[in-house]
């Protein structure tokens, strides 16, 4: 927990540092650094970080007392393939937790750094809120279905937004990355629509405000009625499979359900709201 605590410190004084520099290769030793640091935190860490890891780590050994065992059956196998066909993939090259680990976190980073390379006027920005927001190695690390569907997706997003591929090979790659993600776990189903929202939408000052402000909002709203949702889920699907594993995450405090909270989205939602801010006006602190 101390070493967690210390990345994010540094990366926060990394990310000041760049945000007041005007000397290019600074700016890009910051990057590089934070860069290396946050992979560092999450390739590295224990199998019993987070609330599937350990879990995750039995399957990719093949243990059948995996909670995630029943994905090699043909029902699940079906619906989220591309997660069978990825670890498959990375079995082919070595064994062992520690393997799975570094290999899974480097996957799930790289789309996400050279995207923030290529797009991010303030590269550390984006890795220190990644790092610090919500209980990062416990919940979202965890995640492994979401967080692969999640590399597929910004693969695909890369190549769709890269001028320097033909709008045929776009559409034939970025469609077949996109395809993966939603075959690696259902929730893409409800999270492209949003996605492409996002992609069409023409931000300006104003609106970036709002829409930092309000996710914030909202999710702080969500948590309160948290509870009152999920009992009326629990009512309706009572009986089936999904109430069974409703109660398992409900229950299991390593998924940090109850941490999204207000206090814990608006110090960065006003943080970046400062920074958007103080980027017009020229004036970063």
């Amino acid at each position: 927990m101390l070493v967690y605590m210390f990345v994010i410190v540094l990366c926060a004084i990394l990310c000041i540092i760049e945000m007041n520099s005007k000397n290019s290769k600074l700016r890009r030793i910051c990057f590089y650094t934070s860069s290396f640091l946050v992979l560092f935190i999450l390739a590295f860490r224990g199998d019993n970080v987070g609330g599937d890891t350990y879990d995750y780590c039995l399957f990719f050994d093949g243990n059948g007392k995996s909670m995630y065992s029943n994905l090699m059956d043909d029902e699940s196998t079906s619906r989220e393939r591309a997660f069978v066909w990825t670890i498959n993939i990375i079995r082919l090259f070595g064994s062992g937790h520690g393997y799975f680990l570094f290999v899974s976190s480097l996957f799930t980073l790289l789309p996400f750094l050279y995207i923030i390379k290529r797009d991010s006027p303030c590269k550390t920005l984006p890795l220190f809120a990644y790092l610090s927001l919500w209980k990062i190695l416990h919940l979202s690390q965890s995640a492994f279905r979401q967080n692969f569907g999640l590399a597929f997706f910004l693969i695909g997003y890369i190549i769709i937004t890269d001028s320097r591929i033909s709008k045929r090979k776009k559409l034939l790659l970025g469609v077949f990355f996109i395809l993966l993600s939603v075959l690696c776990h259902s929730s893409f189903y409800f999270l492209l629509p949003i996605f492409l929202f996002i992609y069409l939408l023409r931000l300006n000052i104003p609106l970036s405000v709002f829409l930092v402000l309000g996710s914030a909002f909202i999710s702080a709203l969500s948590s309160a009625y948290f509870s009152d949702i999920y009992d009326l889920l629990y009512i309706t699907f009572s009986g089936y499979i999904l109430a069974d594993r409703m109660t398992a995450y409900y229950n299991k405090p390593d998924f940090a359900l109850e941490d999204v909270s207000i206090k814990a989205l608006l110090p960065y939602s006003v943080f970046a709201c400062l920074y958007i801010l103080g980027k017009v006006k020229g004036i970063i602190f």
